[in-house]
Formats: structure tokens, C-alpha cells, sequence
């Protein structure tokens, strides 16, 4: 193509000069040698020896903006995430799982590399339930919330104590974590327990009876105690209780009459006398 372009050209300047060297006025002669013509020439493909290159030292790889996003699947949610800054090629920005689905924890993590972003990596799980997660619950005509005792996982079951739905019970209440939501179970495990108003039983001391409360609320199959002093005057000791089920009683006593402390005055009245004294001396009175 370019030989016949070639070609063209100098045909046209051949049949140019021919005609300037025809005309009347052109002198004649030697100028008659210059005539030119190209029917039997050949001209052969061209060529040259240069080489072209180009100069890459001032690209770079394109960055990631802060609005790029990609979609993220956690669970059954998919939600487009941004990477929320500029990042450039090669780096990357960790987000929480639970910015994407609610129900669980852990991280993801957004990647930029030649101006795309993609996800690189997902470590989420479905969150467990932490102590201090909690649920209404009901028990014997009282309501709370109730806490579990120790994390518990997805799909497992724990356990609450009764006594945050009602003051009056303790034991176990059954719960169950669901998908990172706790959910309040059986409440079969809970007993009544003995309170300082509600609990009584008796205990003998010296060949009496007399009536005896705990002195703090005691759980169901735990044990209590009462000071003598709080139970008989001038008694020193304590009475053992134990509770079942809101049933009170006294396992032991080591209660004792107390002796008279020094200074301790009496009043008495003798024949008509009335003196006051302590086991030093007397004093009459009046």
C-alpha cells in the first residue's frame, strides 16, 4: 500500500516535469536528457530501523475510594459495604460482622486492589449470649428478667437464676439462645426459699420452745442461722437452720446462758426496801 502511494506521487511529478521541459519556451538539449518516466521502474518495499518504546516510571496502580463498595453476605442478609475510606492498591480495612447482620459477630475484611474492591476475608459466627443479655420471664405469679449465669452459645441452652423473676424462689431457671436471642425455658428446677418474714420453726433451748426466723434469707437446700441472743435473752450462741423448698429447720444450737457482765446493776426491794447494786455492794434507793 504504501509502495503504490509512493508510486502515485512521483508519477505525478514526472508528468509534471515532462511538461515543463515540452513547453516552447523550455530550452532545448540537455534538458531533454531530464525527461522522466516511471513506467518501468519498480520500487521496492520500504523500510526503516527505528524502534518505538514507551516510558511507564510514572504509573501506579489505581487506589480504592471510600465510597467503592461491595456485596457482603452474612447469614441470610447481603448488604452492599463501602469501604468507608480511600484505600490504596493492596491495602485493606477490617468492619464487624454485625454491621451487616445483627445476629452475629465477628469481622470482615475489604480489600482494594486495581481500583476494585472485593472481600477478602469473613470470619462472622452467629453471636452467643452473653450474662448480661436478658429475658422477661414469670414465676409463680411474679415477673423479672432474667439473666443468664454464664455465656451461652448459639443453639445451646443455660441457665438463670429464679431468684431475678421472683425474690421468694432460687434454683436454676432453663434458657436457650437462639440465633444470638435468649429465650426464657423451664422453670421446674425452681424451689421456694426460707426469708427472715415468711420462715419460722422452733427450737428447744434449757427444756423450752421457743420461735426461730433465719437471720438472712436462706436458699433452697442451703443453710442459715439465728444468734440465741435473737431468739432468747441473755443467750449466747447460734442456731443452725437449713431450707427445703420454703420448709425451715434447726440442725444444731450451741446456745448457752450468758454470764453477768461486771458493772451489770440489779434493783431489789427487801422488807420493804428498795436498793440498787451489782455483785460488789447495795445501794438503798430513797
Amino acid at each position: 500500500m504504501v509502495a503504490q502511494h509512493v508510486r502515485e506521487k512521483l508519477d505525478l511529478l514526472a508528468s509534471i516535469w515532462n511538461r515543463v521541459v515540452s513547453s516552447p519556451s523550455a530550452t532545448k538539449g540537455p534538458v531533454d536528457a531530464l525527461r522522466l518516466t516511471l513506467s518501468d521502474a519498480t520500487i521496492g518495499p520500504l523500510s526503516h530501523t527505528g524502534t518505538l518504546t514507551a516510558d511507564t516510571s510514572s504509573c501506579s496502580e489505581r487506589g480504592c475510594l471510600a465510597s467503592d463498595t461491595v456485596d457482603v453476605t452474612v447469614g441470610s442478609t447481603t448488604t452492599a459495604k463501602a469501604t468507608t475510606e480511600a484505600l490504596a492498591h493492596g491495602g485493606s480495612i477490617q468492619q464487624e460482622c454485625e454491621a451487616v447482620n445483627s445476629q452475629y459477630t465477628g469481622t470482615l475484611t475489604i480489600a482494594c486492589a486495581l481500583g476494585a474492591v472485593s472481600l477478602s476475608d469473613m470470619s462472622c459466627s452467629v453471636k452467643p449470649c452473653e450474662p448480661w443479655d436478658f429475658v422477661a420471664a414469670s414465676l409463680q405469679g411474679a415477673s423479672g428478667l432474667l439473666y443468664p449465669s454464664a455465656q451461652i452459645l448459639s443453639g445451646a441452652t443455660g441457665v438463670g437464676e429464679c431468684g431475678d423473676v421472683n425474690v421468694e424462689y432460687s434454683g436454676d431457671f432453663e434458657l436457650a439462645c437462639n440465633n444470638g436471642m435468649l429465650e426464657a425455658g423451664s422453670s421446674d428446677a425452681c424451689r421456694q426459699t426460707c426469708s427472715t418474714y415468711g420462715s419460722s420453726t422452733t427450737v428447744t433451748i434449757d427444756g423450752q420452745s421457743y420461735s426461730v426466723a433465719p437471720s438472712a434469707r436462706i436458699a433452697h437446700g442451703a443453710a442459715g442461722s439465728q444468734a440465741c441472743g435473737n431468739v432468747v435473752y441473755g443467750y449466747g450462741g447460734e442456731v443452725s437452720l437449713q431450707c427445703n423448698d420454703g420448709s425451715l429447720t434447726v440442725t444444731s444450737h450451741n446456745c448457752q446462758p450468758e454470764p453477768c457482765p461486771v458493772g451489770l446493776l440489779m434493783q431489789g426491794t427487801i422488807y420493804g426496801v428498795t436498793a440498787v447494786g451489782d455483785t460488789v455492794g447495795w445501794s438503798v434507793v430513797g
